[in-house]
């Protein structure tokens, strides 16, 4: 398909569901963990004796987390301990992916992790597809706890021409992240205590939502029409809309969320658009 070939798409219908630490009493939690950290993820019948010796069959709900683990490896045929992990979040990183999480526990981080749900027909690429970014902080831009070294998918929506579909349960954590981004962060032009947050402070940081990836990425002192996009003031289907500002900018991405609208971000002219999605453009000129 063309359409594909001038921007690139994320997003789908999802099944994806998440758990927070917080959910759960601490000590047990900690020992699901350390569990997995001495017997590996259950993906095999020996590991699956050990940890089960360890994590109690009657605990299920605790049980299950190493589970949810052994799914993602098998659906994503890689495995956590294969990856390299980069630091993030203040996040010590411990000697392997289950100590690093342990460790995030012990110091009082609350964290999350996303649990699959691996029909066919409920498949989803709203977050990246690489296990460092199935465990997140506990916040509404759902920054990941670790990185997977070879991750690029959180890199790659930086720039460029990509769109991302509406996605009903990503819906409610979107619309609470753009609405902290209006109401916390500024842009530095208009602050006048040297604490306040601005949006420069936070260009480089990602989520594990791609689309929030992207967004973040986007917030720029000015924006400028392009040559050869033919922008609009006024933000309508099918024509690539110039902000005015961050705050506009942001405002325009939540009515789209809130609308269920195809999202794209246009930096590159193309020649045609689909009629029925949403542009956002003049991201040509960053900070520096």
């Amino acid at each position: 398909m063309l359409t594909a070939t001038l921007f690139l798409l994320a997003g789908g219908a999802s099944a994806l569901s998440h758990q927070c630490s917080k959910d759960f009493e601490s000590k047990t939690l900690l020992s699901v963990f350390r569990a997995m950290s001495e017997c590996g993820t259950p993906t095999s019948l020996l590991n699956s004796a050990c940890y089960d010796r360890r994590v109690r069959k009657s605990l299920r709900s605790y049980s299950k987390i190493g589970y949810d683990m052994a799914t993602w490896e098998r659906e994503t045929s890689t495995s956590f301990e294969s990856l390299k992990y980069m630091q993030h979040f203040g996040a010590d990183i411990g000697e392997s992916l289950w100590d690093s999480i342990a460790d995030a526990l012990e110091e009082n981080h609350e964290i999350c992790w996303y649990v699959p749900d691996c029909s066919t027909d409920k498949h989803s690429d709203s977050f990246s597809g690489h296990l460092g970014s199935v465990f997140f902080i506990d916040g509404p831009l759902r920054e990941p706890l670790l990185h997977a070294a070879t991750d690029t998918r959180k890199v790659d929506v930086r720039q460029g021409n990509h769109c991302f579909t509406p996605d009903p349960v990503f819906k409610p954590s979107r619309i609470e992240a753009i609405e902290t981004l209006l109401k916390d962060y500024n842009n530095e032009r208009v602050v006048s205590s040297p604490n306040a947050k601005t949006y420069r402070q936070i260009t480089r940081r990602v989520s594990t939502d791609l689309l929030l990836s992207a967004t973040l990425a986007r917030l720029i002192r000015s924006y400028r029409c392009a040559p050869k996009i033919n922008c609009t003031s006024e933000l309508v289907e099918g024509r690539p809309y110039l902000p005015e500002d961050s705050k506009d900018f942001l405002r325009k991405v939540l009515t789209v969320i809130e609308r269920d609208g195809m999202l794209c971000f246009q930096e590159k002219p193309t020649p045609f658009h689909v009629e029925e999605w949403y542009y956002v453009t003049g991201f040509k000129y960053r900070y520096s």
